[in-house]
């Protein structure tokens, strides 16, 4: 009963904020500009295909992801080390991302905080200095050394260490979300006893994938409905259904109107095309990991003047709308794979402990 109370509170809040937005001039005008966003209609098209997966019978174990302090941020920092190291012996061509890894750590800043604060890389250019900064956050979560991993090759980049323009934006995430699936496989092989844990993140993650393209595609029907492309009403009878079991969404979104944090719309669309690459490259490992991994090490050198398009054709992948439609097809299947090789290893757990 109180949870229904709950709800009933909240969808009249909701409501007397979204009349607020929508009778808001200044928003209105911000929408049009953003609007004219040369890839909008690109993306809307694909948030709104990732965003119709149906998760709703997907459930994820947090006890096997979060309140993980497993390892002191120096023993995380070893292990991010290694890792690059790892890669650099299977695959020891003329890029040493282990050095890159040591002449980076100088603008390595961590903090321990599990409620807030993104990990993030950071270049700046200003007339008088340039700022560098690899902020990373340990959440006390599985994924740690994953994090410091990502944001570590984010800072490989020549658009990092000698602050090359990109030839395309939707390159940035490519390498790093690559990183993030080795990452995984990698510490599965070091930590078995870890693997259970590992596997979980493994589905969280792609939840979190749909997640993305739900937050970016409601971004999209915001800036729609206040140009006047869609009408309110149609939007949530059309969508509404994919954000009955996460109104928190609709919450955030609604925060960031008001906060004025809205000039980063679509940001959380960046990281689909690179998770299905990245899933892939994760597949391919355990066929060819030398062959992968000298392709990952490629893509880290000339990710600043690559495009999708070229890196789609590099690693011999279907073009942007196969490679959509593929994911989507699969998707249901990989998760199937994590869950059955996690019941696996918990039944291995149970037989070790029973003897």
């Amino acid at each position: 009963m109180m949870n229904l109370v709950k709800t009933y509170k909240r969808k009249i809040i909701n409501q007397h904020r979204i009349d607020r937005i929508l009778n808001d001039y200044d928003f209105k005008f911000h929408c049009h500009n953003l609007r004219k966003q040369p890839d909008f209609n690109e993306i809307f098209k694909l948030v709104e295909k990732i965003a119709q997966i149906d998760i709703s019978n997907i459930s994820i174990d947090n006890s096997l992801i979060e309140n993980q302090r497993l390892f002191q941020n120096e023993e995380i920092i070893k292990n991010g080390l290694e890792f690059y190291k790892f890669i650099d012996k299977c695959y020891p061509n003329k890029t040493s991302l282990e050095k890159l890894f040591l002449e980076n750590m100088k603008y390595l800043i961590t903090e321990n905080n599990a409620k807030d604060s993104r990990s993030f890389c950071e270049y700046r250019r200003f007339p008088e200095c340039t700022i560098r900064k690899i902020y990373v956050n340990f959440e006390d979560r599985i994924s740690d050394i994953q994090t410091l991993t990502h944001e570590f090759c984010h800072s490989f980049s020549r658009t990092f260490t000698g602050g090359v323009r990109e030839n395309d934006k939707n390159m940035s995430e490519v390498p790093p979300v690559i990183c993030d699936q080795l990452t995984i496989v990698y510490l599965m092989n070091k930590y078995p006893n870890l693997k259970k844990n590992l596997l979980e993140y493994s589905i969280f993650t792609q939840i979190q994938n749909v997640k993305k393209a739900r937050i970016s595609l409601l971004e999209c029907l915001v800036v729609k409905v206040m140009c006047n492309e869609i009408k309110l009403d149609d939007a949530i009878k059309k969508y509404g259904h994919l954000y009955k079991d996460f109104p928190y969404l609709i919450d955030q979104t609604l925060n960031r109107i008001e906060n004025f944090k809205f000039n980063d719309i679509l940001l959380e669309s960046k990281y689909l095309i690179p998770q299905m690459i990245a899933l892939e490259m994760r597949d391919r490992l355990a066929i060819s990991k030398e062959k992968t991994l000298c392709d990952f090490k490629a893509l880290v050198e000339q990710e600043h003047s690559l495009t999708i398009d070229d890196t789609l054709k590099f690693l011999n992948l279907e073009d942007k709308e196969v490679l959509i439609d593929s994911y989507i097809n699969k998707f249901h299947t990989r998760i199937a794979n994590y869950t059955k090789n996690k019941i696996k290893e918990e039944k291995q757990e149970k037989v070790v402990y029973e003897k």
